[in-house]
């Protein structure tokens, strides 16, 4: 158990440091689009479509590390009311649920990719570049949401699992500092 939850962690982890570093390649890009745009009146619409596939992989490189550390949106006020063997239960649900929508990602992601390559999709400003690369990114976050959700669901297997403690039972929130 503890060496698959090492590679997923792993995994997680070097996949959120790729996210950070397309945000900086994204701030880089709308900066020179903006630059570009309203200093030099010549804007790029090369760079709008770059930035938008950015904002695609920061999401599906980031999700898995927001997974793993429990920063994913959640209703604490609701979870709050249940006791140990319903929060247990709730985890549960919650890994299988990311779990479903990390498998459908990956499916989904497959398809899709399958299907650029063999019609030969291209991105609209660069038209040397195949959408497929791009729309990688679905199965590859989709894939790693996958594992790390069922890497949390068998830690909440074990005996002995407990929820994550709450900052403020009264209000129902937690920090993730």
């Amino acid at each position: 158990m503890k060496i698959i939850d090492r590679i997923v962690t792993g995994l997680a982890n070097l996949a959120g440091k790729l996210a950070g570093l397309v945000a900086l390649i994204c701030l880089a890009l709308v900066g020179a689009g903006v630059a570009m745009r309203y200093f030099v009146n010549m804007p790029q619409s090369w760079i709008d479509e770059t930035a938008t596939w950015t904002v695609i992989a920061m999401v599906m490189l980031a999700a898995p590390m927001a997974q793993l550390r429990d920063d994913h949106i959640g209703v604490d006020a609701l979870v709050l009311r249940f006791g140990p063997r319903g929060r247990r239960l709730l985890a549960i649900f919650s890994a299988l649920s990311v779990a479903a929508v990390g498998a459908l990602m990956l499916w989904a992601g497959i398809e899709t990719v399958s299907f650029s390559q063999m019609i030969g999709i291209m991105a609209q400003t660069l038209a040397w570049m195949p959408m497929w690369i791009v729309q990688s990114l679905l199965p590859i976050g989709g894939g790693l949401l996958l594992l790390t959700a069922l890497a949390q669901l068998l830690k909440i297997l074990q005996p002995g699992w407990v929820p994550p403690k709450t900052d403020d039972p009264i209000h129902g929130t937690r920090s993730h500092e």
